[in-house]
């Protein structure tokens, strides 16, 4: 589980956790995220590489 938060958009102010496998899925896919918020983009890649939901999505 993440306690990271997200600092921006939709999800503004969630825990990792908490925010849609789906929209994670999107936001690890944008390039200005990886750039801008590089440590964040680690995290959340982290925690989808521990979901079955995503995992399942990735196939």
């Amino acid at each position: 589980m993440s306690d990271k938060i997200l600092p921006f958009g939709k999800h503004k102010g969630e825990r990792i956790c908490d925010c849609p496998i789906l929209y994670l899925d999107w936001l690890i896919g944008q390039d200005w995220f990886i750039v801008k918020f590089e440590d964040l983009a680690a995290e959340v890649e982290e925690f989808l590489e521990g979901e079955p939901e995503w995992q399942r999505l990735r196939e």
